[in-house]
Order: structure tokens, then C-alpha cells, then sequence
């Protein structure tokens, strides 16, 4: 997908460190991974680098557009409301190799 806009809202801290908990809790894999990056990034706001941001919200982006109806179909709907919280819409699916 060629030429993704995506701008960072203003957001309810609280309320995405619960969406982050609920994507978490619906599958080990997102809780050990994008749930980690994206607390790290949105909620401590920790200092990480351009790179670590973009594959968290490659990751999101997947998540959100995940076509799995097993337990990745769990994590979709928190998934897309982390999106729109963050960017004010559901992110379309993203590949690394757009931010080279």
C-alpha cells in the first residue's frame, strides 16, 4: 500500500493501557510483543528508536487486519480500537518494506 497517512491523536492514557491489557490477554504472542512495544512507546513513553515505533505499528497493523479466525481473531477488535484511539482509524495492513 503505497502512501499511508497516518497521524498520532491525542489520546486517554488509561484507556489504552486497557486496550493494550485486553490485546494482551487475548493472545501470548501479542502480549509478549507488540503489547510490550506499545506500552513501552505510548504509555512510559520510553526513548526508543524510529525503527522499534514502526514495527510496533506494523505489528498493530496486522493484528488489526488479522483474517485468522482463530485466537488472532481475539485480539482483532482491541486491535482496532488501538488504532483508532491512536491514529483515529483502523490502520490498513502495513509492510516493513514501506519504511526503508
Amino acid at each position: 500500500m503505497d502512501n499511508v497517512e497516518i497521524k498520532l491523536q491525542e489520546y486517554n492514557g488509561a484507556e489504552l493501557e486497557d486496550l493494550i491489557k485486553k490485546l494482551g490477554d487475548s493472545h501470548a504472542h501479542a502480549k509478549d510483543h507488540v503489547c510490550i512495544d506499545l506500552y513501552r512507546i505510548f504509555i512510559k513513553q520510553e526513548e526508543v528508536a524510529l525503527e522499534a515505533v514502526m514495527k510496533a505499528i506494523v505489528e498493530l497493523s496486522r493484528w488489526c487486519n488479522t483474517d485468522d479466525e482463530g485466537s488472532h481473531a481475539k485480539g482483532k477488535p482491541s486491535a482496532i480500537k488501538i488504532s483508532e484511539l491512536l491514529f483515529n482509524k483502523k490502520l490498513p495492513i502495513l509492510s516493513d518494506y514501506q519504511f526503508h
